[in-house]
């Protein structure tokens, strides 16, 4: 699973925003904004992880235990399919 090239990350105060460097794509409104959980998952994307790999680092960055870092992958990565954010 990998993001689409022409997505960037952008923190902006205490919001993280997925901006679209292709203007055309900024016309049809595929820009989001994310939580900082979301924005961990998208940085760990962007390096290519796997849900595994972004699961062990989750699970180390906020105490919290697989299953639920597992749900929240799998959530966010909906999200982007659902918004085409992915390459297929």
């Amino acid at each position: 699973m990998k993001l689409k090239d022409c997505f960037i990350l952008q923190k902006i105060e205490d919001d993280y925003i997925v901006v679209p460097t292709d203007s055309t794509l900024l016309e049809v409104g595929a820009m989001i904004t994310l939580n900082e959980t979301s924005a961990f998952i998208w940085r760990m994307l962007e390096k290519g992880s796997d849900k595994e790999t972004i699961a062990q680092n989750m699970i180390k960055e906020y105490s919290i235990d697989k299953e639920t870092a597992l749900l929240d992958i799998s959530e966010f990565i909906n999200i982007l399919k659902e918004r085409n954010f992915l390459e297929e």
